[in-house]
């Protein structure tokens, strides 16, 4: 399965470890995931040089709440390349477990007229 995973995240050092938590949650999925993280700062891509992430910096907003909506335009451009598509903020996590149950259970929950996300 190949995942498009989009990243919200307002730099502030002291919120990365549980940005790194999202990210190791991602990562035990088992599946081709293609994490892009949107920031409002330069410095994350420094900070996050080591890891498979590609960082994208919004240099003009004017409220942090911007970066929920910054993803939009890549999922537009991109969603037919992937199998799925993820939204998290950095505060946002799900475990490989729930990934898992989502994964198996959305073909039927969307035959019963449900769109599971």
């Amino acid at each position: 399965m190949k995942l498009l995973v989009n990243i919200a995240h307002h730099y502030e050092p002291s919120r990365q470890a549980n940005l790194i938590k999202v990210i190791r949650a991602i990562e035990s999925y088992g599946v081709d995931a293609t994490i892009y993280i949107d920031t409002n700062h330069p410095q994350l891509s420094f900070d996050l040089q080591d890891e498979r992430v590609s960082v994208v910096w919004h240099k003009r907003m004017s409220h942090p709440f911007d970066l929920t909506a910054k993803h939009r335009i890549r999922i537009d451009e991109s969603y037919q390349h992937f199998d799925a598509v993820a939204y998290f903020e950095d505060d946002m996590m799900l475990p490989a477990a729930g990934f898992e149950y989502w994964r198996t259970n959305f073909d039927a929950m969307h035959a019963d007229g449900f769109y599971p996300s």
